[in-house]
């Protein structure tokens, strides 16, 4: 127990990312006014499996696709686990392939008891959710923690329209 009375237990915190600006912002946001040395930072970025194979699809264009894929989201962990270690900030990345990130990434909360979630927003307008799909929408209705959506101030809302 700590001075105040609070377990000193140590908390998970997932960030979702993506390579994005927005997550960017998201994990700046979090490390900036959250992050405490105790806690348990986890990056987890969601990537969607081949989708554009067709009966076509060579056998060696289907490895080039699958390489070319563990590739990208290697570069990402890479780059975000650079940024931890630049900002002296404790954390381990993974990435988890599949089709629906919001699902993805309360599933991966749950196995790993996360007390939150941080998710950057996109901004997308209403029409654009409506067709696209939101993961930080569907993160604040679905999961059974705490969801921080880091919406960037200097995105400009002109991007909202469609």
């Amino acid at each position: 127990m700590s001075e105040r009375g609070q377990s000193e237990e140590k908390l998970t915190v997932l960030v979702a990312v993506d390579g994005s600006r927005f997550s960017q912002h998201a994990l700046e946001w979090y490390i900036r006014v959250l992050y405490k040395p105790n806690f348990d930072l986890l990056l987890v970025h969601c990537m969607e499996p081949l989708s554009c194979i067709s009966e076509s699809t060579t056998p060696e264009e289907y490895e080039k696709m699958l390489a070319d894929g563990k590739e990208t989201a290697k570069k990402v962990e890479d780059r975000f686990e650079q940024f931890l270690r630049e900002n002296n900030v404790n954390g381990r990345t993974t990435t988890i392939f599949g089709h629906r990130p919001g699902e993805i990434l309360i599933d991966t909360a749950k196995k790993e008891n996360a007390a939150m979630i941080v998710v950057g927003s996109r901004g997308l307008s209403q029409v654009r959710k409506t067709l696209l799909g939101s993961v930080s929408d569907y993160l604040v209705h679905h999961a059974y923690c705490p969801v921080i959506v880091c919406r960037d101030p200097n995105i400009d809302n002109k991007l909202n329209i469609m």
